[in-house]
This record gives C-alpha cells, sequence and structure tokens, in this order.
C-alpha cells in the first residue's frame, strides 16, 4: 500500500504541469578527502524566493539521482532530513544504488499546514556517506532533480547541483612515498660525491 502511494505521488511529479516556480539543489562536500575515509555528501534546497519561510508553499516530495564517480567512490548509505516529516512514519522513503547512481525518494504523509510549519526556506533533504577508494578527483552531480508541492505540482530546479572532491593519498601512504624519494636522493648525491683516490688522482 504505501508503495503504491509512493509511486502515485512520484507520478504527479510527470503528470501535473510545471509552475513557473523554481528554486535550486545544492551538493555540498568537503573539497578533500583522505584515501579509505568516509565522507558525507549532503543535498540542499535553497529556495528562496520561491519557497516560503515556515509557510506556502513547500516540499512534499522529491525523486533525485545522484551519480557519482564508482572507481573513486562506494556508496556506504542515506539519512533523511526531518523536513518532510519522520522518514518511515511521516513519509515514505525508498534509497537503491546502481552502476554509480543513487536513487533517493522521498514522499511527504503529513498535511499542507504540518508541512509549512516544519519547513524553513532552505532545508536538507539528505545525507549521503561514501567511501574514499583511491585518489583522484571525484565528481557527484545530480542528474535527476524532480520535486513537487504539496499540491503535487512539480518545482522547477534551476542552476548546477555538482560537486567535486579531491581524493589524497593516506597520510602514512604519503610518509613512505616522500620517504622513498628523499632515500633515492640521497643514492644519487651519495654517487656523484667523488671518492678521496679519484680526488687525489685528478691533483
Amino acid at each position: 500500500m504505501l508503495r503504491t502511494r509512493l509511486a502515485l505521488a512520484i507520478a504527479a511529479l510527470w503528470i501535473v504541469p510545471a509552475t513557473a516556480r523554481a528554486l535550486s539543489i545544492t551538493v555540498a562536500a568537503p573539497a578533500t578527502v583522505d584515501a579509505g575515509a568516509f565522507v558525507d555528501v549532503e543535498l540542499h534546497v535553497l529556495g528562496a524566493p520561491e519557497l516560503g519561510d515556515f509557510a506556502p508553499p513547500s516540499v512534499r516530495a522529491f525523486d533525485l539521482d545522484l551519480t557519482f564517480d564508482a572507481s573513486l567512490l562506494a556508496y556506504a548509505g542515506v539519512s533523511f532530513g526531518p523536513f518532510l516529516g519522520s522518514p518511515g512514519s511521516e513519509s515514505i522513503v525508498t534509497a537503491s544504488e546502481l552502476s554509480g547512481v543513487v536513487d533517493l525518494k522521498e514522499v511527504s504523509l503529513l498535511s499542507g499546514s504540518a508541512l509549512d510549519a516544519l519547513q524553513p526556506r532552505d532545508f536538507l533533504l539528505a545525507t549521503l556517506t561514501f567511501q574514499a577508494l583511491g585518489a583522484g578527483d571525484a565528481q557527484l552531480e545530480l542528474t535527476q532533480r524532480d520535486l513537487a508541492d504539496v499540491a503535487g505540482s512539480p518545482l522547477a530546479v534551476t542552476g548546477p547541483s555538482a560537486a567535486n572532491v579531491a581524493i589524497v593519498p593516506e597520510p602514512a601512504t604519503a610518509v613512505l612515498l616522500a620517504g622513498g624519494l628523499l632515500v633515492l636522493a640521497e643514492r644519487r648525491r651519495t654517487r656523484r660525491r667523488p671518492s678521496r683516490t679519484e680526488i687525489r688522482a685528478q691533483a
């Protein structure tokens, strides 16, 4: 029954004609992270001036696809924000990952007035957790950004929704690498230094 209601609510994002209202979604992530570490990526709605500030209009549902580089990042999980209601009891949520794409859906079961009282103009939709697998520049981008208001009318999303995370080698690995380079440099310097015998012969 819940999955049927979720499917109907998400379908409304496509059936109802789009309105003129527009907002943006940011992908917030740290600029750098060590290989092997876990990194949190936050998805925020920035609703000014289209959404109300604890007033209508509010967001009832969203369907988002976050694309990431699966060779550099491994998806570890997600926690949904509280601003569409408590996930699982006051909202229906689903999350799945396949081939470098995380699909997130949430539909609120709260009344319009309850959502209006719950949501500021800017708020957190979800926090995704990834593990950095190896060194490199990992790009994350929302390739699907569907949101609906309390009436089921789609909310247009404008602007970019992407972030880049630079994954650097683990500190221990970097120290070992630097130590190895110093040893090689010392060996080369020692080889170039003439022996006392060579110095006397030259004299």
